[in-house]
């Protein structure tokens, strides 16, 4: 079914029933294929008797509309008799081009169905279906967003393989439609943020409206805190982001001319960056409240840097990492300083374990992934960020612009490190 969105003329898809991978789907002792009057399809799929109940529906993301943030939502009703679903969680993810792009967990538990006791425990948010008005019920099975790129294929996968049989389940198919502007969630203190940034006032007053303030954060990433850190939004979640500068950084003798120099770069977001002249110990320590972050949410930081002209002390040379979180260890991990094109030299060091590279950022940039870690529901915690190499040789033509705090891209860490 084809549509557009009346405010925006945006385009809308649902797939049918017939359009989706439903396993057993046409075994008629498992699934029926049924007319039935609420549905703009010619026929719905009925859950008859099955045990393990998949669904999954793609899409070319071509045939969408470009730079456009949507949501996807399973299409459902009950039928008269029904058993198996009850309080039940079922897995849902998300796909892009082959890499995970997002999971969560639902439940077909909706407003006036009868809940029965369960003794299934579910750990973290459980997204439930609401009613649409026309019918039939619709499950939130997540965001996604279709960039300029022509051709791209999106999966998404409905699931429950726990051993019980289940019946009841009336399919018309997945929606997918534009994010509705009401639920575009900007962070309940933006106005604060914004209040520390040179510029913050003027997006408040001159957007015409809270989708214009969101796209903004997500595409221009604003300087806050008196100069000294960048809050953007992650597109596709609304996620708050965070860069903390390299003045918002400890880092070992960086006040002394001698070690450190601070400089303009034209591409850097910040008016200074952080250039190594020559030191034996490096040292950088970062550190920022959890309470500033989106809770709920799995993180990943980096180091942002870039190399000077002239280089040495670097080459092949291990830094150890560790982050904490309220003062206990939370990760350790060896990194290289060695990156695609970055010339290596033999060396006699020895390091135990895997050890992480350097990536090219496409913005003037390289970011070294310094771990994960998930921020609770907890107002208030610190996290601690600590690049440390006291190899005992002088060091020189590391240029550090910051530490960058994002989600954690789940299509990305679906393939391994290089």
């Amino acid at each position: 079914s084809f549509s557009l969105e009346k405010k925006s003329g945006k385009i809308c898809y649902v797939l049918s029933a017939r359009d989706l991978v439903i396993t057993w789907g046409d075994t008629p002792v498992y699934w029926e294929w049924k007319s039935n009057s609420d549905s703009r399809f010619a026929e719905v799929a009925e859950l008859i008797n099955v045990c393990r109940l998949e669904i999954i529906g793609k899409i070319n993301t071509c045939l969408l509309s470009p730079a456009t943030l949507y949501t996807a939502y399973l299409v459902f009703k009950f039928a008269s008799r029904i058993y198996g679903l009850y309080n039940q969680p079922v897995d849902v993810t998300m796909k892009l081009d082959g890499g995970e792009y997002g999971a969560r967990t639902c439940s077909w538990n909706a407003q006036g169905m009868r809940r029965r006791n369960t003794t299934v425990t579910v750990r973290g948010r459980v997204h439930y279906p609401k009613e649409r008005g026309d019918g039939w019920l619709e499950m939130e099975l997540g965001d996604f967003f279709s960039t300029e790129k022509e051709d791209g294929e999106l999966e998404m996968r409905f699931f429950d393989d726990t051993d019980h049989w289940k019946r009841g389940l009336i399919v018309e198919g997945i929606e997918i439609r534009p994010k509705d502007e009401l639920m575009l969630v900007l962070p309940n203190d933006l106005e604060s943020i914004l209040s520390t940034a040179l510029d913050g006032s003027l997006l408040l007053s001159s957007a015409s409206s809270k989708k214009e303030v969101y796209f903004s954060l997500c595409d221009n990433p604003i300087i806050v805190d008196h100069g000294r850190k960048s809050f953007s939004l992650e597109k596709k979640s609304g996620k708050i982001c965070y860069v903390l500068s390299a003045r918002d950084l400890v880092i070992t003798w960086g006040d002394t001319p001698v070690y450190w120099e601070w400089k303009s770069n034209s591409d850097s977001r910040f008016a200074e960056v952080a250039e190594l002249i020559d030191v034996c110990r490096l040292e950088i320590l970062g550190k920022i409240n959890t309470c500033l972050l989106s809770p709920a949410t799995l993180y990943t930081a980096y180091l942002v840097f870039k190399f000077a002209s002239r280089i040495y002390g670097l080459y092949n040379q291990p830094v150890d990492v560790t982050m904490k979180l309220d003062g206990g260890e939370y990760g350790a991990r060896t990194c290289s300083w060695n990156a695609q094109g970055m010339r290596r030299r033999n060396t006699t060091v020895t390091v135990r374990g895997r050890v992480h590279y350097p990536k090219e950022r496409g913005d003037g940039w390289l970011e070294m992934e310094l771990g994960d870690f998930f921020s609770t529901e907890k107002e208030d915690g610190e996290l601690e960020m600590r690049f440390f190499d006291d190899t005992d040789h002088w060091k020189r033509g590391l240029i550090v612009e910051g530490i960058e705090i994002r989600p954690k891209d789940v299509s990305r860490a679906a393939s391994p490190s290089s």
